[in-house]
């Protein structure tokens, strides 16, 4: 599974971000596979997921909050990233290791997917969400030189 994450990942092609870069839209469709832009989780698994809900302005700095299946199965948030696009051939790639895919995740159903707080929602693209984002309280940052 990892030597095919690898190999998905090598191909990126960074003109095509999408997310944090773009709050606002345009947004990935549901079931959409997208490679997460920041290497930043020691979790190579972490890096691949399709997208199952997005919630408006609810990420970290008012982000959007993208749920994303992963290849194992595991339901994760991202915040504050960027996301790119698979092309047909590293979609292709990933079905083959993907243990759940797009069209078995009941969409039609409108599941409801849940926060790490608990808080529930359904739909895809959901605007005012009860998701409090964080943080939840502004902040400053000083530089000073010494």
């Amino acid at each position: 599974m990892i030597e095919t994450i690898n190999k998905i990942v090598s191909g990126i092609n960074s003109n095509s971000y999408i997310g944090m870069f773009d709050v606002g839209g345009p947004y990935p469709k549901q079931g959409e596979f997208l490679i997460r832009g920041t290497p930043i989780t020691p979790n190579p698994i972490q890096r691949l997921g399709y997208v199952t809900q997005i919630r408006i302005g609810k990420g970290q700095f008012k982000s959007d909050m993208y749920f994303l299946r992963l290849a194992d199965g595991s339901l994760i948030t991202c915040e504050n990233d960027c996301y790119i696009p698979m092309t047909g051939e590293q979609e292709a790639m990933a079905r083959d290791i993907f243990k759940t895919l797009p069209e078995d995740e009941g969409f039609d159903s409108n599941p409801e997917y849940r926060d790490c707080k608990g808080v529930g929602e359904r739909g895809f693209l959901v605007h005012n969400s009860e998701t409090v984002p964080s943080p939840d309280t502004p902040f400053t940052i000083t530089i000073s030189a010494r």
